[in-house]
């Protein structure tokens, strides 16, 4: 795909203990959202072949399942459900039985003393906060700010743990819905 040269020095990053993986791409491809240089080129390219793109779905694929089970296992039925359930399974794997509890009190603390039924996108704000509270701490904002711009339909200023935040997600204030035409439509299976 890239020539004899390039493909040995490619097979030998891969076998690069991750901590150097993480220096030499820094140091050929600059910051990623603006990578570019002869590596930049090479890895779009291998990324949209045809070969990649099937290793890409397959790999997805099953990421899409364990989403399509998280939004089962919590009733949330919703095209924006599913995103933020991707979203939520690509990064933190899923909401497994020991995150159940800081959920149920998240949503409890929702419905009130009444325990009122909540919407849908108040569910996935609730599950958000459970579900966030046991990220890795210097990474919670920067999760909170992703996922509640999936459920709000853009980035927003929010509370969490006592501080603002913009909802500015990488630096940027995103408008979800128009960008990827994102909606409160029914899943459709």
């Amino acid at each position: 795909l890239w020539g004899e040269g390039s493909t040995k020095e490619f097979e030998g990053v891969l076998s690069m203990p991750r901590d150097r993986q993480v220096i030499w791409a820094s140091n050929s491809l600059g910051k990623l959202e603006q990578a570019t240089g002869q590596w930049a080129y090479r890895l779009r390219v291998m990324a949209l072949s045809p070969e990649y793109v099937v290793i890409q779905q397959r790999s997805a694929q099953g990421i899409f399942s364990k989403a399509l089970t998280l939004c089962s296992e919590w009733k949330l039925a919703t095209q924006r459900a599913v995103a933020w359930a991707f979203d939520t399974t690509v990064q933190q794997g899923s909401i497994g039985p020991k995150h159940r509890e800081r959920v149920l009190d998240e949503i409890r603390r929702a419905q009130g003393a009444g325990g009122a039924e909540i919407g849908e996108r108040s569910k996935m704000e609730c599950l958000t906060r459970g579900r966030t509270s046991f990220s890795i701490p210097r990474w919670r904002a920067d999760v909170m700010a992703r996922r509640l711009a999936i459920i709000r339909g853009k980035s927003e200023p929010f509370l969490w743990e006592g501080k603002r935040y913009s909802g500015a997600v990488h630096g940027e204030m995103l408008n979800i819905d128009s960008k990827w035409g994102l909606n409160d439509l029914p899943w459709a299976t």
